[in-house]
């Protein structure tokens, strides 16, 4: 018995010995992990981690004090020869270092337990992307594209990219394919951001005439078409339609119907609130070796759903917000309009490191993209008010931000051209820039040689409808209008007859310095000009806005780079702010605003710091000799903040 117990226990042994080890696969993975760290600093009393959150609802982690940390991990795989896929993980960004740990729960105010903070400040792990795409084996299709997508694949003129923290938000359903050498084609189906493509920034949610806003069955169709036609012609025509449909508020069966005595059949039919459409068609020319030459139209329409109930005479499908005051995303109730834009690019025709950009452009009045790009997209040539990015969509997105991150503005109504000469030769970089601005949101005259008012309390939104001056970035909110100046959304005026100036001139000049010491110049002049109301000679709006910044930079070695410089602002605003009935208030803004900057980057870490001082006096009622007359009282700023990062990857 002994014996065929060992006998036994000798051939399990050697079964286990011959089995091949059993362990998990992961020549099929690919695992990446991002630590990032943001420090905050600024000579006030607000507790956060962000500059600017959300302008529109109450946050608890914007602020200008504090230190945070976000850990995200992305996962790809290799399902088969026909399939990927991939998942991008990340921690709540939010929680301050000196939280310690928060698990959720939301009191009235905080306490100094771990209970308090709510989601905001909790550090878990989120699923914030997935995909998977088939790789079709047919001639015709390269892949099919299930799942988040940041809409790179189309223009910022129809389904634009989204920015940068949205990235993966964006879901859908897309094909990539191409007929022969002469076509390529990408088409989208995409649902609709319930937050800001319809009107009053939802598809529904929150607007009073909706009792149930149904926007799971919101959806965006868009299509790329690209055409190779020649060695030197090709041409792409892309197109969106989007369609926001809610419950027909007559059927019997729908939550909040107007019709509650008819007969039920069990089934809701859909009435549409909103419909959107926008297409383009861009052109390049390669004109010989050194010219090319790019021309480029759109067109979009939006309508509302304007019906009111016979008998109450209130909204069913949409409420027109222009007449409570504050912004709305859309003309009432519906619009049209054309852009075009050209360009000639000749590039260094006399050998000599000259070259040329010529853009001509023209944004209708009623032109609107509403699922255009709204961020971190520049659409234009010119540097423009702001010296960031332009949009063509009243949707700007100026939230979620750091005060070193570049804006948006809207050019809907801009019309006219930029000539920019750029000089490269040798260690010597020489940029010249010149924009004529007139606007075609400009009013007609009418017979009484006045100009015509545009209806902002009831079809053109406004903010608030007059020009109210420069917006400064170091300080802008979307609430203090009088100090910081206007909505970068705000392009609709009661009354306009407007024209802008540009002129801007950058240097950059590597000297023979050790390791090449950079010096940094640069200057722009902005002349602005709204005569308001022709016969009214005193609602005159006249800005003289100048702009200086010079800098030196230095690699102090391969791993450490440091920059210090300085910025001077200069702007005389005349009647800047007022009405008719008070009269109209100068602004003069000076500001002073040396920084530092070093960038770190050695052995796996990047470290960059931003440290400035910002000393700014706002001087008002300039006008107005007698100060107890004056409507406005002068402000100061001193200022002093500044940004760290630090990040590790793998």
């Amino acid at each position: 018995m002994l014996r065929h117990r060992l006998l036994i226990w000798f051939l399990l042994i050697g079964l286990w010995l011959q089995t091949p080890a059993v362990r998990a696969d992961i020549a099929n993975f690919d695992f990446a992990g991002q630590i990032f760290t943001k420090w905050l600093y600024r000579n006030n009393d607000s507790q956060g981690i962000l500059f600017l959150g959300n302008p529109a609802f109450k946050d608890n982690f914007s602020g200008d004090n504090g230190v945070a940390s976000e850990f995200e991990m992305t996962i790809r795989g290799k399902v088969s020869r026909y399939v990927t896929a991939g998942v991008r993980i990340k921690s709540r960004f939010g929680a301050l270092w000196h939280n310690w740990w928060e698990n959720g729960d939301l009191q009235p105010l905080a306490n100094n337990t771990g209970e308090s903070l709510g989601m905001n400040h909790a550090e878990y792990m989120k699923l914030r992307g997935y995909w998977f795409r088939i790789r079709v084996p047919v001639d015709f299709v390269n892949f099919v594209h299930v799942g988040s997508s940041d809409y790179s694949e189309f223009n910022a003129w129809t389904v634009g990219k989204v920015r940068f923290i949205d990235r993966d938000n964006g879901k859908g359903i897309f094909v990539d394919g191409k007929l022969g050498e002469w076509l390529h084609y990408y088409g989208g189906v995409i649902p609709l951001p319930k937050m800001w493509i319809g009107p009053g920034w939802t598809t529904g949610l929150g607007d009073t005439a909706l009792t149930n806003p149904f926007y799971s069955q919101d959806y965006a169709y868009a299509v790329r078409l690209d055409f190779t036609v020649t060695s030197w012609f090709s041409f792409n025509i892309v197109s969106m339609v989007a369609a926001d449909w809610e419950a027909n508020r007559y059927d019997p069966d729908s939550l909040g119907t107007l019709n509650p005595t008819g007969a039920k059949d069990g089934a809701v039919s859909l009435a549409n609130r909103f419909f959107t459409n926008a297409t383009t068609l861009d052109a390049k020319f390669e004109i010989g070796d050194k010219v090319t030459a790019y021309a480029f139209a759109a067109y979009t329409y939006n309508r509302i759903n304007d019906a009111t109930d016979p008998i109450t005479g209130k909204a069913i499908y949409a409420t027109n917000r222009i007449p409570e005051g504050g912004f709305f995303s859309y003309v009432w109730p519906q619009s049209g309009g054309l852009a075009l834009r050209g360009r000639v690019f000749i590039d260094d025709p006399f050998d000599a490191g000259l070259s040329f950009k010529l853009e001509g452009f023209y944004i209708g009045s009623e032109f609107n993209s509403a699922f255009g790009a709204r961020r971190e997209t520049d659409v234009l040539l010119t540097d423009g008010f702001l010296g960031g990015d332009q949009v063509p969509t009243l949707n700007v997105a100026n939230e979620f931000m750091d005060f070193d991150e570049r804006w948006a503005e809207s050019i809907i109504g801009w019309a006219g051209g930029t000539l920019i000469t750029e000089l490269a030769r040798d260690s010597l970089k020489v940029l010249l820039e010149g924009t004529f601005i007139t606007y075609t949101t400009n009013n007609p005259t009418g017979s009484n040689g006045e100009l015509v008012p545009r209806p902002v309390d009831s079809l053109y939104p406004s903010y608030p409808g007059l020009h109210t001056g420069l917006t400064d970035l170091d300080f802008f909110n979307n609430v203090n209008r009088q100090d910081f100046g206007r909505d970068s959304r705000n392009v609709y005026r009661r009354y306009q007859d407007r024209y802008t100036v540009i002129l801007r001139l950058a240097l950059r000049y590597t000297a023979p310095v050790g390791r090449g010491l950079e010096l940094i110049a640069s200057g722009k002049y902005i002349r602005d000009v709204d005569t308001r109301q022709k016969q009214i000679a005193d609602d005159d709006y006249v800005g003289d806005l100048i702009f200086a910044h010079g800098a030196v930079a230095y690699p102090i070695a391969d791993w450490l780079r440091v920059e210090a410089g300085f910025h001077f602002y200069h702007w005389r605003e005349n009647r800047v702010f007022g009405n008719d009935e008070q009269g109209y208030s100068g602004f003069i803004t000076n500001k002073y605003k040396p920084y530092l900057k070093l960038g770190f980057d050695f052995g796996g870490v990047k470290i960059n710091y931003y440290l400035e001082y910002i000393h700014r006096d706002l001087l008002r009622d300039r006008h107005i000799s007698d100060p107890a007359q004056r409507i406005l009282e002068d402000r100061y700023w001193r200022v002093w903040r500044s940004k760290a990062t630090a990040s590790v990857a793998w």
